[in-house]
């Protein structure tokens, strides 16, 4: 019994003592510095109202019908910004009435479906259909399509303040369907060089929204009208016989991304300021709804420890596997989103690290590794969703192509083209019966075909 109760003492000295050097070393005083690269990034940034920044179109669009669209868009984030030095991340309803006054409801869709062109094959039909049948002197509506006809003409975006995880974004619903509201109203008009105008003005805006957007959301927000257009433009295509002057002309603006077009270092470098506003002052009701024994943990959590872990395991990791080049990411696809890992590929998901409460080493900053995992997301299939707007516009490229090509050719004119498939570089996949060109698209969601 005595050596029992000894063991016993012994035990919980033990424990004791573990306890209470885990809770020494997650003191704040141990905790890190931030990376001198989070400090550049995360440093305050001054509020520019610039009157050509689309920004303020995005946030003005819907403003009432007698006030400015950009005038307002900088009004509301004029005083949004107010709100914040004020300590309100938010703006508030008389906020909303005095810099937008009684916004323009967004019921464009209330009689529509306004389908995605990057997911439905007879989506841009569809949307033809219900174009035609819709009344075409609502005034409402007219003002908007005014003024996305105005927003397009603008050719920069930014944010105009730094980005935190509680700043508003836009109400993009209401211009994913303008543009499509726009591009079907000009598409079904006769005269072909005023519809390739227009289109050619819509790419060239959302190209470049694509290119200066630097949130994830914004950046697949501009994908979204890209792949209408590059739909209706399909559309038109097949449906319209073309002048060697237009097909030049199409030619002239459907090319490949370019590679700032492509990027994504800018926008996770915004993603992880998002992130950074959330390690630091993290949310722990919804944390506790995650894990009943957060509230337990936030004796071993560490702040800084925590945002340089996410930056240097997750966020360069990810601006890394933005650059790589198409093969090198196809390579990184195939091994490590469809689970075939290999020595030399370094996965992404690997370095989220899964704590052990068996392992002391993972006691210093215990909560801030659990915490990782809910601040980590899958990233692939955004960075492929690029990769294949690039495709879809070499698919469209080679249905151009094939517009002045007799019907029993077409077959040995796909084998030959230049627009081949270059994933597998092969040709793209012909059904001949149905008269569809297509490839496999990366992301799964979207549907990666035309009608010749």
């Amino acid at each position: 019994m005595v050596i029992f109760k000894k063991i016993l003492l012994g035990l919980v000295t033990l424990v004791i003592s573990l306890i209470t050097i885990v809770l020494l070393i997650n003191l704040s005083i141990f905790d890190e510095e931030l990376d001198p690269e989070i400090q550049e990034l995360i440093k305050p940034k001054p509020l520019v109202l610039s009157p050509d920044n689309a920004y303020f179109a995005y946030m003005g669009i819907s403003a009432s019908a007698d006030k400015d669209m950009m005038e307002s868009g900088m009004a509301f984030v004029k005083r949004y910004a107010e709100n914040r030095n004020n300590g309100i991340d938010d703006m508030l309803t008389q906020d909303y009435l005095e810099t937008l006054g009684k916004r323009i409801p967004d019921t464009l869709g209330d009689n529509f479906e306004f389908c995605s062109v990057r997911k439905q094959n007879d989506c841009v039909s569809k949307i033809n259909k219900q174009i035609a049948d819709m009344p075409a002197d609502d005034p409402l509506l007219l003002l908007q399509l005014q003024r996305y006809q105005t927003m397009i003409k603008l050719q920069k975006f930014e944010y105009p303040f730094q980005f935190s995880n509680m700043s508003l974004l836009p109400g993009y619903s209401p211009i994913l369907k303008l543009n499509k509201i726009q591009i079907s109203t000009i598409s079904q008009q006769l005269n072909n060089s005023k519809i390739i105008k227009n289109l050619i003005a819509d790419i060239k805006f959302w190209r470049m929204a694509l290119d200066q957007d630097n949130l994830l959301i914004g950046k697949m927000i501009a994908l979204e009208p890209l792949w209408s257009d590059l739909g209706f433009l399909s559309d038109f295509i097949r449906k319209n016989n073309l002048n060697e002057k237009q097909i030049q002309k199409i030619k002239s603006f459907l090319l490949p991304l370019s590679n700032d077009e492509k990027d994504f270092i800018a926008t996770f470098d915004t993603e992880f300021i998002y992130v950074h506003h959330f390690l630091a002052n993290p949310n722990l009701d919804y944390l506790a709804e995650q894990n009943n024994m957060f509230y337990v943990f936030l004796a071993l959590y560490q702040p800084n420890a925590s945002i340089n872990m996410h930056y240097r395991s997750y966020v360069q990791p990810m601006k890394d596997l933005s650059e790589l080049s198409l093969a090198d990411f196809l390579f990184y696809l195939e091994n490590c989103k469809n689970g075939i890992e290999q020595d030399n590929v370094d996965c992404i998901h690997d370095n989220i690290p899964t704590p052990s409460y068996f392992n002391l080493s993972n006691y210093y900053n215990l909560t801030g590794k659990f915490m990782l995992s809910y601040a980590a997301w899958p990233i692939e299939d955004y960075i492929a969703r690029v990769h294949d707007l690039n495709t879809m516009i070499r698919l469209v490229n080679l249905q151009l192509s094939l517009k002045t090509v007799d019907k029993e050719l077409i077959p040995q004119a796909i084998k030959e083209s230049e627009f081949n498939n270059p994933y597998t570089n092969k040709p793209m996949d012909y059904d001949a019966e149905n008269g569809w060109l297509s490839f496999e698209c990366l992301d799964k969601s979207s549907v990666c075909k035309v009608k010749l």
